[in-house]
């Protein structure tokens, strides 16, 4: 939810980021017809958005890559060789 305050009301309203995203000047806009200034704001609410999602694709990466290491773990168990396996397990610990 954003609140933006003008003279002594409070304005709420709740935007999607999607939209933040994709209608930005026309978003500002409109509020600037309301003398509502959300520049900043919106700028705040956009920078911390990319560094979210840079961030959520870096941890899935890494998950990724986790999940890869323990199915070749997996499948070293089940093949019997329990040495290589322990060694890929430790590997993976020291990560």
């Amino acid at each position: 939810m954003i609140n933006f305050t003008r003279s002594k009301k409070a304005h709420q309203f709740m935007l999607e980021i999607q939209r933040i995203r994709a209608e930005k000047e026309a978003i500002l806009a409109g509020l600037q017809k309301r003398n509502i200034n959300a520049q900043e704001t919106i700028d705040s609410i956009l920078s911390k958005d990319s560094e979210w999602r840079s961030t959520k694709t870096e941890s899935d990466i890494v998950s990724a890559e986790l999940n890869q290491l323990a199915r070749q773990i997996g499948d070293l168990f089940k093949a019997r060789q329990q040495a290589e396996a322990q060694l890929r397990a430790q590997q993976e610990a020291q990560r």
